[in-house]
């Protein structure tokens, strides 16, 4: 996902609130200035392009130079564009859904010349963005001027491109979400939401979720699927150590969530009753077919599995990638029979502390830690019968052959960094933990848990 940010937005601030709503997808995020787009396309090919108040409005004003940025095939865009807290113009007389008086834009470059501190933290203020205070100053002075002096310009025309989506929120003090979708039917209200990106970005995910048209992670593990079973070696570890608590009585309806091509799933055979396994890659289920065809293959999402009722559910290796696992297990407590049981075992924090320590905000994605799994398990409603956690360490021949092995099994969707950066990362990784002849270690830490309707 490639992010355009909006007007003195603090990267970090902005960057962790993307990651916790899209902890499966890679993220590019560029600040608003002059050459900002090039940067973007410089930076993709993306599934998603998204822009951000100030950075929607860029995105808005050049429509061909944001796709550019996208995934291409065939001579066309396979990627979209999605708009957080968008307006075709901010100033209120312009009438494109701003709610800024110009003269209020004119006071704040005078303020801000002055006293740039004070003048952001008023924005922040305004804006409803809670923004921790302390932060350092967000960009430079000559950036935020230039940004101001877009906000002030003429806008572009009021209409959405073909294929872009819009969310705007109810409450928005800096813009009118009424005109906005009076401007654009493609524009959508969320309620209760400000001009925080937090709600908005969860409405683009939950959007995301119930199309299947995820960002990254679906393409990254369908491309994966023929290549799958070579190379998860820890996803295989995950399987062998989760099968230890399959129940010996294998009678009742069972499914298992997230399948992949069935590494798990060969250790629930023979299931007398009924077994079907899923997975929100259809390339991953054809794959899955053929090799366990005695199984009934569904494509499917963890956030929306099949009613049931089932006695059993599994989930070997997945739940690490979903944004909101509360929602998640609440729905899977909803879809169990009258005594039945949910297995799961997934990647907890510690996971990867060497690739972590070498590359830093590149990690695969935000790691929960055993504790913080239980949590969600019983704010779910769910009673935990038992959990367990083990780290594991294994070698790889080199450094690039572990980043490979993340790749086939489409643990690492898209490129993130530049080959010169990578190769450099790379050569860290080596000369901080090759292990001898063994090669380079790379440590998960693996977390299984059962737990029962409360």
């Amino acid at each position: 996902m490639g992010w355009l940010l909006g007007w003195a937005v603090p990267s970090p601030w902005f960057e962790a609130e993307a990651r916790a709503i899209f902890p499966g997808a890679e993220h590019v995020f560029v600040r608003p200035a002059p050459g900002a787009l090039a940067q973007l396309q410089a930076a993709g090919p993306f599934d998603w392009v998204v822009g951000y108040s100030l950075g929607a409005l860029l995105l808005l004003a050049d429509p061909a130079g944001a796709e550019k940025a996208l995934e291409r095939g065939e001579g066309k865009a396979h990627g979209r564009v999605a708009l957080l807290a968008p307006f075709f113009s901010l100033l209120e007389e312009a009438g494109g859904g701003g709610r800024v008086r110009r003269t209020q834009l004119q006071f704040m470059t005078r303020r801000l010349r002055r006293d740039p501190t004070a003048t952001v933290a008023d924005f922040y203020a305004r804006a409803g963005l809670n923004v921790p205070p302390g932060l350092p100053l967000p960009d430079t002075l000559e950036n935020l001027l230039w940004g101001l002096d877009r906000l002030e310009l003429a806008g572009p025309a009021p209409a959405l491109p073909h294929g872009w989506r819009a969310w705007c929120g109810e409450s928005d003090a800096l813009l009118d979400a009424g005109r906005l979708r009076e401007l654009a039917r493609g524009v959508s209200v969320v309620p209760g939401g400000s001009h925080h990106p937090r709600a908005l970005a969860q409405a683009f995910a939950a959007e995301l979720a119930a199309s299947g048209m995820g960002p990254s992670l679906a393409a990254s593990f369908s491309r994966a699927a023929v290549r799958y079973l070579k190379h998860a070696r820890a996803q295989t570890a995950m399987a062998q150590w989760l099968a230890e608590w399959v129940p010996l009585d294998r009678s009742g309806r069972a499914l298992e969530i997230g399948a992949g091509p069935g590494v798990f799933t060969r250790h629930l055979l023979p299931w007398p009753g009924d077994l079907t396994a899923s997975d929100f890659s259809p390339a991953m289920c054809a794959v899955g077919q053929a090799q366990w065809p005695q199984v009934r293959w569904e494509s499917m999402r963890a956030e929306a599995p099949a009613a049931g009722p089932w006695d059993w559910i599994f989930s070997s290796s997945v739940l690490q990638w979903v944004a909101d696992p509360r929602k998640v297990f609440a729905t899977w407590r909803d879809r169990l029979a009258p005594g039945g049981r949910i297995l799961g075992g997934l990647f907890a924090a510690g996971s990867l502390p060497e690739w972590t320590a070498v590359a830093g905000e590149l990690a695969p994605l935000r790691w929960r830690a055993p504790a913080e799994w239980r949590e969600q398990l019983q704010a779910a409603g769910l009673t935990l019968v038992r959990d367990e956690s083990v780290r594991r360490s294994y070698h790889h021949p080199t450094a690039l052959d572990f980043l490979r092995s993340l790749h086939h099994v489409g643990a690492a969707p898209l490129r993130r960094t530049s080959p010169a950066r990578l190769r450099r990362l790379l050569r860290e990784y080596e000369a901080r933990y090759r292990v001898g002849p063994a090669g380079v270690a790379a440590s998960w830490v693996l977390y299984r848990f059962e737990a029962r309707l409360a």
